[in-house]
């Protein structure tokens, strides 16, 4: 409902409670209650009031719930609508994060399916961009500093979103016993289903936070990115968002060469990757196994999850499966036949995508670095590849080893992704090749997740002090995502000024933005290594 239609009924309504006051009341019943006057901090939402804050010209409302606990007998299903509430919510304060795995333990709560909203304090109608966290599983969400949407929605004069997912073993359990209980004969992708249950809840109460529910990008970074691929790769994502951007996402590949890092599970894998999940819980011989599961307190099921995964030797067993109902294909397959719609993608990753790994994790010599190809790639695959990384073409064995990382893993992912993209839709592919000179990560280049600070000007998260060149790289970026939401029909801008339209890739003449000082256009990404991989692998 737009601002105008809603100031439109609420003049009607009052208009028939003051005639009938002044004509005699006809019937002489009361009239209509007059909807409550709200504060400029409050909206009224369909589950009810929600009182936030004013910021600055921001009104900021966090910890809003978009979908049910999904606790007791709704864990393990999918989200169900919130319910309504009567009076007025505190909604000053962030929620808690979903329950994962944290380093040796685990945190956040199971009852965690909220979003916060960065608005304005206008009635100007803008368009949303909702932002999916990375990180995977290691105790964060919604709430991370480093994607505080203030700056971004003030900047980019647009509705600021994020929100929480379930993760790990509560996004994405598959056993026979889920599938036999729904609807959909089917199970997992809880987490897909999530972010989609949060699209509908923006696209019946975004317009009372003055928002445009049919301008709805869809971001997200690292797992965040992986995420929008697999909302992207699911038929009922159609209708729910109209743009999408993917920050180094390693979406996967459309053949998987190895389980290290699965972006996505096999069916059939799924159902036997998970099935000791029971026996690690002690629920593998209950007389009904499924309630077993869900009588259990989180900390107990995500522990057998952890066993499972340890066990098996995958840090990421509990990922999107291919079901076939709620995601029907790989997301490169999805992004060629457009599975959820025809929606316009920003594509892109870092230049130092592999400048994370610690020194301690780095092969040690030429002899280790191609014991490490062998063991990942069949012959004559790792012989192909070493050609392509040589060591003697990189300034320590190190650096080949992060090159090649890096563009395995998200750089090349991104060409290919772009690739699938470009069909009848645009797509977008960038490159971010700016690095901080000062704070925590100085000197490491444009490493893994910089982008989100970059994008968010949230620096002072790494203690980094901007210069000019970093502000020029965050207004382009910033450009660049606000300008796909606001026109989803022209070609977003890609340069500080918000000018010069950046040309839709093309396979025949590989044109990318490269984020860096200054802003350009490059054709030589990542010098050809993409092609090559993709001759010698199924990227």
């Amino acid at each position: 409902m737009t601002i105008s239609a809603r100031i439109a009924i609420r003049l009607v309504t009052m208009a028939a409670v003051l005639c009938l006051a002044a004509c005699g009341g006809g019937s002489g019943k009361k009239g209509p209650k007059p909807p409550p006057e709200l504060a400029a901090d409050e909206v009224q939402t369909a589950q009810g009031i929600y009182k936030g804050s004013i910021e600055g010209n921001l009104r900021v409302f966090r910890g809003l719930r978009y979908a049910a606990p999904p606790v007791g007998s709704l864990r393990f299903k999918p989200p169900a609508p919130a319910a309504a509430f009567a009076g007025t919510t505190d909604a000053t304060t962030f929620k808690a994060n979903c329950f994962q795995p944290a380093n040796a333990g685990s945190a956040g709560e199971e009852d965690c399916l909220f979003l916060n909203i960065w608005s304005h304090n206008d009635d100007t109608v803008r368009p949303i961009l909702v932002f999916l966290h990375g990180g995977g599983t290691n105790g964060i969400g919604g709430d991370l500093a480093s994607s505080d949407g203030a700056v971004l929605a003030e900047n980019g004069d647009i509705i600021v979103v994020t929100m929480n997912r379930r993760l790990s073993v509560f996004g994405g359990l598959v056993l026979d016993e889920l599938i036999q209980e729904s609807p959909r004969n089917t199970a997992g992708n809880y987490d897909v289903m999530d972010v989609q249950e949060a699209m509908r809840w923006l696209r019946d109460n975004v317009a009372e936070f003055n928002g445009d529910p049919n301008r709805i990008i869809l971001t997200g970074e690292s797992s965040g990115g992986a995420m929008v691929c697999q909302v992207l790769s699911s038929p009922d994502t159609a209708g729910l968002i109209s743009a999408a951007v993917i920050q180094s996402g390693g979406c996967g590949r459309r053949k998987r060469l190895d389980d290290s890092i699965p972006i996505f599970t096999p069916w059939d894998n799924a159902l036997n990757l998970h099935r000791p999940v029971l026996a690690a819980a002690g629920c593998d011989l209950a007389a009904d196994p499924l309630q077993c599961l869900r009588d259990l307190p989180a900390a107990d099921v995500q522990a057998a999850a952890q066993v499972v995964e340890l066990s098996d030797g995958v840090p990421s067993t509990f990922r999107m499966v291919v079901d076939g109902v709620v995601v029907t294909t790989d997301p490169h397959t999805a992004l060629i036949n457009e599975i959820a719609g025809p929606i316009p993608v920003i594509v892109g990753s870092n230049a130092n995508e592999g400048g994370g790994n610690p020194t301690s994790s780095l092969p040690a010599d030429d002899a280790e670095y191609r014991a490490r190809l062998t063991a990942i790639f069949d012959a004559p695959r790792d012989g192909e590849i070493y050609a392509v990384y040589p060591t003697a073409d990189f300034p320590s064995v190190g650096d080949a080893w992060r090159v090649f990382w890096g563009d395995w893993l998200f750089n090349c992912v991104a060409e290919e992704l772009a690739r699938s993209a470009s069909g009848n839709t645009p797509a977008y592919l960038y490159m971010l090749s700016r690095g901080f000179s000062t704070g925590s990560r100085a000197g490491q280049g444009a490493v893994h997740t910089i982008d989100v600070p970059f994008l968010f000007e949230t620096y002072d998260v790494y203690g980094h002090t901007p210069d000019a060149d970093d502000a020029a790289v965050t207004d382009a970026m910033q450009n660049a995502w606000t300008g796909l939401a606001a026109d989803l029909t022209a070609a977003p801008p890609y340069l500080p000024s918000g000018s010069s339209s950046w040309p839709a890739f093309d396979v025949g003449n590989m044109e990318i933005v490269n984020f860096n000082s200054p802003v350009t256009i490059d054709t030589n990404h990542r010098e050809g290594r993409c092609a090559l991989l993709r001759d010698i692998i199924t990227l």
